[in-house]
């Protein structure tokens, strides 16, 4: 849950409504006419007009208002597309009861505020809190992953007379994170040739937890305080510790975060670029990551570009990992970056890649990144006929993929192919 307050007083407007716009034409005609006709019940009816439209626009633009917002999301951070409550509480600091309000917040995206919605008045600072504050609630979409700012709250009154609108702003912007929504894999083994030629199964079933590998039946002579209680009431016998170190398999998830390798990227609302293809890149790195973590892997990322993500190792604090991990996705960014990305090793372990259309120098680095041997695993958004070829010459396994395609239809093809190659070996 995140939540900031509000500004006690904002930037102020005024406009005149339809009735206020009439008013003032019918002082002027008036005004007229009796300066024409020199009759001074005219110019009397012309001054009561104007005089009423200046009141009006002066209270609307004077008047009292002191308002506190504070603005909460639930919950927060938030996968994109997945609804998220959003509750403003509004307390009334004047001395005055508030006036009728109709408010809307502003949105970072696409239509930039919410629906208008009524305020009822709020009683005076005096007054008993439960009367001088309010809470409404609305619910919010994300459309896609970023670090969004939600608001200020705006807000419109009238004067009594209805002639004359002020608009007000109110509080200040607060912090939305939108993590990428996450799809679960399927759980099907995959098949991964270690370098010796020896095959691994990749499935979480597989792979136990902590105290199954690091304990073994007690034998004469161990100590008692390498005694691991927890495994001996669950195995009904003693159990002590090893004192060797558990080891995990590694794999590595590529990912081209060049604006070169995007050739749908285009610049949305308020300079943001955009493109779905490396939206869907995003998604599949953040469901792939975890997915082979929790299957016992170490997962590495590499990126076609300078540093922006964390990587997923396997330790105690499995879901303070992931957390963080989908947190650095939130911000990632296409980069401006050209030429040959920076000399690494080739991957330990698996190697997993997802592109669009790099260029040939990013091309040549993820090919690289496969040992001998190794599995090579590849997801071309759009299907890039020059990807898809040179990649599957190199043995990679190819899985041409949409930016509407589910994550998980993609792994389930995946799956199948390797599922395939394993039994034509």
């Amino acid at each position: 849950m995140a939540a900031a307050r509000g500004l006690r007083r904002g930037r102020r407007s005024l406009r005149l409504t339809r009735r206020g716009w009439v008013f003032g034409v019918l002082a002027f005609l008036t005004g007229a006419l009796a300066y024409a006709e020199g009759n001074r019940f005219f110019l009397l009816v012309a001054g009561l007009l104007l005089g009423l439209v200046v009141v009006a626009a002066l209270l609307a633009r004077f008047r009292s208002m002191r308002l506190r917002v504070a603005r909460t999301f639930l919950p927060s951070p938030v996968p994109a597309t997945t609804p998220t409550t959003v509750t403003l509480e509004a307390s009334n600091l004047a001395s005055i009861r508030s006036a009728l309000l109709y408010w809307n917040d502003s949105l970072p995206w696409l239509p930039l505020a919410t629906d208008p919605a009524r305020l009822e008045p709020l009683g005076s600072a005096s007054a008993r809190a439960s009367s001088r504050t309010t809470r409404v609630t609305y619910e919010l979409t994300p459309p896609r992953r970023g670090l969004y700012e939600v608001g200020p709250l705006q807000v419109a009154y009238s004067d009594p007379f209805g002639l004359a609108l002020g608009f007000m702003t109110l509080g200040g912007r607060d912090p939305l994170i939108v993590t990428p929504y996450v799809s679960e894999l399927s759980q099907s083994g995959v098949w991964l040739e270690a370098p010796d030629g020896a095959a691994r199964l990749v499935q979480a079933s597989g792979t136990g937890n902590a105290d199954d590998l690091m304990t073994r039946e007690y034998r004469r002579g161990d100590p008692l305080r390498r005694v691991h209680w927890r495994a001996t009431a669950r195995q009904g016998e003693l159990m002590v510790r090893q004192e060797e170190q558990r080891t995990y398999p590694e794999a590595t998830v590529v990912i081209d975060t060049r604006l070169t390798g995007y050739g749908d990227a285009h610049v949305e609302t308020r300079g943001i670029v955009v493109s779905e293809a490396f939206e869907w890149a995003v998604s599949m790195l953040a469901s792939l990551g975890i997915h082979l973590h929790r299957s016992g892997f170490v997962v590495h990322v590499a990126e076609t570009s300078d540093r922006q993500i964390t990587a997923l190792a396997d330790d105690a604090a499995r879901m303070a990992r992931e957390s963080e991990f989908l947190l650095g996705l939130a911000g990632v960014e296409l980069t401006q970056e050209r030429g040959e990305p920076a000399f690494v090793q080739p991957a330990e372990g698996p190697v997993f890649a997802i592109l669009a259309e790099p260029d040939p120098q990013a091309l040549a680095w993820v090919q690289r990144m496969k040992r001998p041997n190794e599995l090579g695993a590849v997801f071309v958004i759009g299907a890039s006929r020059t990807v898809v070829t040179e990649l599957a010459a190199a043995g990679w396994v190819v899985v041409p993929v949409e930016p509407e395609t589910n994550p998980a239809f993609a792994w389930a093809v995946l799956v199948d192919e390797l599922g395939v190659r394993r039994g034509r070996s």
